[in-house]
């Protein structure tokens, strides 16, 4: 997974904002959301970026798992990042 290069986006206070200019859209994102964001921008892997939600967050491992690959397929869907 990467960060798509059709995209700007900045952090405030700890929250990631996302500028799609080719879809005219910007993303808010929610702290865990954030989170996740720049751990794919630091190269995390799936299993890593669970790990280091378990760690942060009270939440069991099929929880965070579901969780996450939903958010994925929406930043994937939304062209906010890629597969690769």
């Amino acid at each position: 997974m990467k960060i798509s290069g059709n995209i700007v986006w900045r952090e405030i206070d700890g929250e990631i904002f996302i500028i799609d200019s080719i879809n005219e859209r910007i993303h808010e994102l929610n702290e865990t959301a954030s989170l996740i964001f720049r751990l794919i921008n630091k190269n995390k892997k799936i299993p890593e970026i669970v790990d280091i939600i378990l760690d942060k967050y009270e939440i069991d491992r099929k929880t965070c798992e579901n969780d996450l690959k939903y958010l994925l397929s929406e930043f994937i869907k939304r062209g906010i990042i890629s597969e690769n």
